[in-house]
Order: C-alpha cells, then sequence, then structure tokens
C-alpha cells in the first residue's frame, strides 16, 4: 500500500475509533454501563457540540459514506465503455468492469443500507422495533444505547464495504486474479486482526464504562479450561469432516469446471497460505479477530442468527457459492459454542477448522515440490 492509502485508511480508523469513543461516553454518561465518576455529562461540550449532537453527525457521515461506496459502483458501471476504451490504450490501467446490472444492484444495496442508517439514527420507534426484533433471535439490542446503534451502523458500512470491493474486484474470478497477482502480505492478515481487537475492545468500552475483568467478561473471554478446549479442538475437527462431506456431495451435483470457478477464490487464499508458518498465522489472526468482534463483541448484542449471517458476508472467497451456507452454518456453530461454553471455546475451534485444512494443504505442496 502506497503512503496516500495509508493516510486514507488511518483516516476512516481514526473516524470509526472516535465515532466509537464518542458513543461509550455517551453510554457512560447515561448510565447505561456503572461508569466512572470522572465522566462528564453527555451534553459536555466537545469541539463546539454536546456530545449526542457530535455522535448524530458522525453517524451521519458514516450513512455518508455508504451511500458514497453505492456510487461509486455505479459509475463505475455506467462509463464501462469509457473504461475499457482507456485500458485498451493503456493496459496497466486497473479499471475495473462491472456490468450495468451489477452496478445497480450493489447501488440499491447501499442506497437501502443507507436510508436505512439513517432512520435508525433519527427514530427511536424504529431503534425500539429492531430491539423487539432482535429480542425473537437472542440479541440485547437496546434502543436507547448509542454503542448499539453505532454498531448497528458500523455492521452496515462493512458489508456494504465488503460487498463493493467484491464487485470492483470483479467477482469471484476477479478476488481469485488478484490474489494469484498480488498474494497476501502476512502482516495485512495480522494488522487486520489487530484492528478487529482494538475496535472491539474499545467498542465495549474498555477503560471507558467498563475495566479489564468486566470487558473480559463482556467478551466472553477467559483462559481457557479443559471443557474449553475438549470443545473447542472436538469441534473444529469436526467442522472440518462435515465440511469435506459437503464438498464431496457438493461435487458429485456439480460439474468439475463449475465447482473450479466457484472454488477459485478460496483455492487460491489456501494456496497463499500454503506452508505452516503461514497457515499459523492466518490461522490464529483470523480465529482471534473475528472470534472476539464478532462472537464476542456482536452477537450478545444482534443475536446469534444475524451475526452469523453478517459473518458469512464477510468471506466474499466464497460469495455467491453454496459455500456461503457452509459460513452460515460454520458461524452458528461457534456461536453456540460462545453461548454454550465461551468466546475462547470458539476461538479454539475456529484456530483449528482454518489450521487443519492450511496445514494438510501444506503438507501437500511440500510433498510434491
Amino acid at each position: 500500500m502506497d503512503f496516500s492509502g495509508l493516510i486514507v485508511l488511518g483516516g476512516i480508523f481514526s473516524y470509526v475509533g472516535f465515532t466509537v469513543y464518542v458513543a461509550n461516553q455517551v453510554d457512560a454518561a447515561h448510565r447505561i454501563q456503572t461508569a466512572p465518576a470522572y465522566l462528564p455529562s453527555a451534553h459536555a461540550p466537545a469541539g463546539g457540540f454536546d456530545r449526542s449532537t457530535l455522535l448524530r453527525w458522525l453517524l451521519y457521515g458514516l450513512v455518508g459514506m455508504i451511500f458514497m461506496l453505492g456510487l461509486v459502483v455505479l459509475q463505475t458501471a455506467f462509463f464501462g465503455e469509457m473504461a475499457q476504451d482507456l485500458q485498451q490504450e493503456l493496459p496497466g490501467s486497473p479499471l475495473p468492469q462491472i456490468s450495468l446490472t451489477a452496478g445497480g444492484i450493489t447501488f440499491a444495496l447501499a442506497l437501502a443500507a443507507s436510508f436505512a442508517s439513517f432512520r435508525l439514527i433519527a427514530s427511536e420507534t424504529l431503534r425500539e422495533r429492531l430491539q423487539r426484533f432482535l429480542a425473537r433471535w437472542g440479541g440485547h439490542f437496546n434502543a436507547t444505547s448509542q454503542v448499539h446503534l453505532t454498531a448497528a451502523v458500523l455492521m452496515l458500512v462493512v458489508a456494504v464495504y465488503v460487498i463493493v470491493n467484491f464487485v470492483l474486484q470483479g467477482g469471484i474470478e476477479g478476488v481469485a486474479q488478484d490474489i494469484q497477482t498480488n498474494g497476501i502480505e502476512p502482516g495485512d492478515v495480522v494488522f487486520q486482526g489487530v484492528v478487529e481487537v482494538v475496535v472491539t475492545l474499545l467498542g465495549v468500552g474498555l477503560a471507558i464504562r467498563r475495566g479489564l475483568p468486566e470487558t473480559l467478561e463482556r467478551l466472553g473471554l477467559r483462559w481457557p479450561t479443559r471443557e474449553d478446549l475438549v470443545w473447542g479442538v472436538g469441534v473444529g475437527v469436526g467442522f472440518y469432516f462435515a465440511s469435506q462431506l459437503f464438498f464431496a456431495v457438493w461435487l458429485a451435483l456439480t460439474s468439475p469446471d463449475t465447482l473450479t470457478e466457484q472454488l477459485a477464490a478460496s483455492s487460491e487464499l489456501n494456496m497463499a497460505f500454503a506452508t505452516l508458518p503461514l497457515a499459523f498465522i492466518l490461522s490464529t489472526s483470523a480465529a482471534l479477530g473475528e472470534e472476539i468482534w464478532i462472537r464476542g463483541g456482536l452477537q450478545p448484542i444482534f443475536g446469534l442468527v444475524v451475526s452469523s449471517i453478517f459473518f458469512a458476508t464477510l468471506h466474499t472467497q466464497v460469495a455467491l457459492t453454496v459455500g456461503t451456507l457452509i459460513m452460515f452454518v460454520v458461524s452458528l456453530g461457534l456461536g453456540w459454542l460462545r453461548l454454550r461454553h465461551s468466546t475462547s471455546a470458539s476461538i479454539i475451534a475456529h484456530f483449528c477448522f482454518n489450521f487443519i485444512q492450511l496445514a494438510l494443504l501444506a503438507l501437500a505442496v511440500e510433498g510434491t515440490s
């Protein structure tokens, strides 16, 4: 990533982090969680605004981001012929080719997400309806919590960003080609995991609304017990064999060419980490980052099913294939571990599921080299 890209990325993370921080300040002042006595009022000035007003405008900024993401795809699709002509003149220019249909659908999704976000921010009645809906699915969304509202908006931002990036890359084929051409830096994977953990810790109010013991309890984290190890390893290994059985059935029902095309991105991703050290890095980073973020942070608020849908959406390497169903089922299992045991158990299961696949592939590659 070049310097300008780092500046943009740093700006986005700073914006998101500050938004989450302000949301925690507002909730702490409103006593949604027991707050330290030194915390100022939610209505104390912050840059010329009281905190509640500042937070609202920060959230509206996220709504604007969602809309702009969709608009980028729509514009790219509309100017497809121009991009194609330019790419013929400048073969090295990375201009994506997107059909008008794909661009229109993506823009419609972004528009719907931005409208839903706007209404959630503006309407407490809608938030109360969302609270009742999520309660039926095991969620504990609080309509009066600004942290929960911020989490809902950020989930929509991330989901739209993932979809937009997938479309701009050219779908599964484009994702596979990008991985094959550019590879994946282990440092990027570790950085992503660190960001997921840091944002989650900030989101649950570490050092703002909660101390460290309360934060670990809120996230379902503990030093792994014997029960965590047994269930985590058992479920992780079980997921691996179940997925292999599923792929065998999938292969029997699908032509080899179609299966190869649908698994292209996933295969390239696996090959990019087809050594034991890299397999360990990817498996550890994904397990810690995604489980602390989704199972520890989001699932208690939005429930098992909604958080699992979000989890499946993030895995674009199998998007628009039955592999998405596998990711959803795996997420349900990991979420069950979180409910029944702890997030530590789900981290162990997630690690085992990923590492077994990558380690076996690494050994196979080394054996043929």
